[in-house]
């Protein structure tokens, strides 16, 4: 249930958790599990407990920065700040560029039958080399979606009748 208290038993694996420091993912279970303990949590608090559960350090927003300063070591907090691995999410950048050359295609105007063009012939290009399954496809999916629904409704219709414009045509 929510809001029950700890009993004894968590209470003691949570402080288990809290002095485990061998690696920063650790640490960070650890500084969960010291949260989990505090009682009553204010929005900071809940926002730490939330980031550290799911093993995420902010240190770009300064009071993040400041309570994780205050959990890890210098040398841990310089790793952080170092860290240059991220994973790449989104778009590579040819496919973002594939992206913006066929939006520029359409020009001032928005012609959408020359984006059409552009964007059929990737395709094209890309199922008869058995490509169909990559990311750039799936874009362009996304794209030529775009793109249909704007052709079907009018610069004045809200956004939810646009909405109602593709599930017609697309259910």
């Amino acid at each position: 249930m929510a809001n029950e208290p700890f009993n004894s038993h968590d209470i003691i694996f949570l402080n288990q958790v809290s002095q485990k420091e061998a690696s920063i993912k650790e640490k960070l279970h650890g500084v969960a599990a010291d949260l989990l303990l505090k009682s009553p949590l204010d929005d900071n608090d809940d926002m730490m407990l939330k980031l550290s559960i799911s093993s995420i350090v902010n240190i770009l927003q300064p009071a993040s920065y400041n309570f994780f300063e205050k959990k890890f070591t210098k040398k841990e907090m310089k790793t952080l700040e170092n860290f240059s691995d991220v994973e790449h999410t989104g778009l590579s950048s040819s496919d973002k560029q594939l992206m913006d050359e066929i939006i520029q295609i359409g020009g001032d105007k928005v012609d959408k039958n020359l984006m059409m063009v552009k964007l059929l012939s990737e395709q094209l290009s890309l199922y008869q080399n058995n490509l169909a399954h990559t990311d750039r496809c799936k874009a362009l999916d996304i794209l030529k979606s775009i793109i249909e629904i704007s052709s079907m409704t009018a610069s004045t219709d809200s956004e939810n009748t646009a909405y109602r414009h593709y599930s017609k045509h697309h259910s």
